[in-house]
């Protein structure tokens, strides 16, 4: 069994999600999916996270951007994603940051999840965050008991929640965090971390 990680070069537009679905779609074994947030598109553009983490200061125009991007790839994909952008436009000036910033992965997780018709599987029920760390063995533990039954699943990167069920992101570049989560707990025989730079590191 493989779990892949997709950065958020991977996923910046509809186009390269297709590519990722062709990847997980082209081994059997790539059961599990863990995603960042769309990244840049072209020079000069902006990642989403950072549009969200704006819109969360109460720039209302870069929620606006975030969401029509969403509503782009999700009109190219053919994926039905109205309710969840309404709820995100009406809760991300309200919630705080690090909701706000767990927006992106959260909607690119089902915008994904939907395409593929796989298993969304959201973080908060399964990456365990204490005192503003990784609790390896709790959210382990979870995953375990939450992903065994489920043939396929995409689940977003970069956040958890804490002890009271409120959303807590990692520092920057954490959903590589989640995926090494996800690969220990499932027992993987190999961890993927996609992205779409030239090369290979070992």
């Amino acid at each position: 069994m493989i779990v892949c990680k997709f950065g958020g070069s991977s996923l910046a537009d509809a186009g390269r999600v297709r590519a990722c679905a062709e990847i997980l779609r082209a081994d059997a074994a790539r059961r599990f999916a863990v995603v960042s947030a769309p990244g840049k598109r072209f020079a000069g553009d902006e990642k989403i996270t950072d549009l969200l983490l704006r819109a969360a200061g109460g720039d209302a125009r870069a929620l606006d951007t975030a969401l029509e991007r969403f509503a782009a790839m999700a009109a190219q994909l053919g994926v039905d994603m109205e309710g969840e952008l309404r709820r995100a436009a009406a809760e991300v000036p309200i919630r705080g940051t690090d909701y706000a910033a767990s927006r992106g992965e959260y909607l690119c997780a089902l915008l994904l999840a939907k395409y593929l018709g796989w298993a969304f599987v959201d973080a908060a029920e399964v990456i365990c965050l204490r005192a503003g760390r990784d609790d390896v063995e709790g959210s382990c533990a979870r995953l375990l008991r939450r992903l065994k039954p489920l043939r396929n699943a995409v689940i977003p990167g970069f956040y958890g929640a804490d002890a009271a069920g409120g959303i807590r992101t990692f520092t920057r570049g954490g959903s590589d965090i989640t995926g090494a989560l996800v690969a220990a707990a499932m027992g993987a025989c190999l961890y993927e971390n996609w992205t779409d730079v030239d090369g290979l590191q070992s």
